[in-house]
């Protein structure tokens, strides 16, 4: 048995439909979460999440620059530690020296694993960026939660 055509049209959705399910994506809004951390921190502990904020960070197009830079930001912050630190003077240049050259053969290895990853995936990325950064926020709050219930446990 065919549907009139009149009865058929009733029950055809359209955009403005106001019956219709429209699927609501949540919305991230990052410049909020950015706020309520800065507001609960002490100064020392803002200046080093507004590192975190500020490292230079000139394509976040893909899972490997992504990673890329996360890798330079820890270099960079353990390299500053390292001349900061009370490790006696005669050792910090080799030290130095040898850690430059273990991050350069992290970055060389994950560059030769990007690459092949992504030519094994028709020259598109493995992981979504969005996604990736999420996981890796997730972990840095997770590491931060674990720290402070830590403290806290301690006192």
């Amino acid at each position: 048995m065919n549907i009139p055509e009149s009865v058929a049209k009733l029950t055809t959705e359209i955009p403005n439909d106001q019956f219709s399910f429209k699927p609501i994506k949540p919305v991230l809004n990052v410049d909020e979460v950015i706020f309520y951390i800065k507001k609960s921190l002490t100064l020392q502990q803002l200046q080093n999440f507004e590192k975190g904020l500020n490292f230079f960070k000139s394509n976040v197009s893909s899972d490997k620059v992504v990673t890329q830079n996360f890798i330079a930001l820890i270099s960079e912050t353990l390299l500053e530690a390292l001349k900061t630190s009370k490790i006696n003077e005669e050792f910090k240049v080799g030290l130095e020296s040898s850690t430059k050259h273990s991050l350069n053969s992290v970055n060389e290895n994950l560059e030769s694993l990007f690459k092949s990853l992504t030519t094994l995936n028709k020259d598109e990325n493995l992981l979504d960026v969005k996604e990736y950064t999420l996981i890796i926020l997730g972990y840095a709050i997770g590491t931060l939660k674990k720290i402070y219930n830590s403290r806290n446990q301690n006192r």
